[in-house]
């Protein structure tokens, strides 16, 4: 059972761990297809999370996934995945860090978000 003990912290309705307005999130294309980076910054933008970097990633990653640095955006990263519909979460590795200039949370844009080509969607 995983009930964590929150240690008596009062529940801002809403506001959760990580409130857009103070959130930054940096949105990187890991793809060689171009525009879909700035497609996910424009979801969290929409949803008032301040937004930036927006940039592409040296490593391809086939897979999409939110990365987060372990100090500070952990409790974030899958509340930003609802958003830019990416359920796969893990800690930030160096080039995704140095790429999110300080962001706690980074949205990687994989091959799996660039062919939905004839899925419909």
């Amino acid at each position: 059972g995983g009930d964590g003990d929150t240690a008596g912290a009062p529940q801002t309705a809403g506001k959760g761990p990580c409130p857009p307005g103070q959130t930054r999130v940096a949105v990187l294309n890991g793809t060689a297809t171009p525009g879909l980076a700035a497609q996910s910054a424009g979801q969290l933008r929409q949803e008032q999370y301040k937004v930036g970097p927006v940039g592409n990633t040296a490593t391809p990653f086939t897979t999409s996934v939110i990365m987060f640095d372990p100090a500070a955006g952990q409790e974030c990263a899958p509340i930003i995945g609802q958003v830019v519909g990416i359920e796969k979460v893990q800690p930030m590795n160096n080039e995704v860090r140095q790429a999110a200039e300080g962001d706690p949370v980074a949205v990687i844009l994989g091959d799996d978000k660039a062919g939905t080509t004839g899925s419909g969607i």
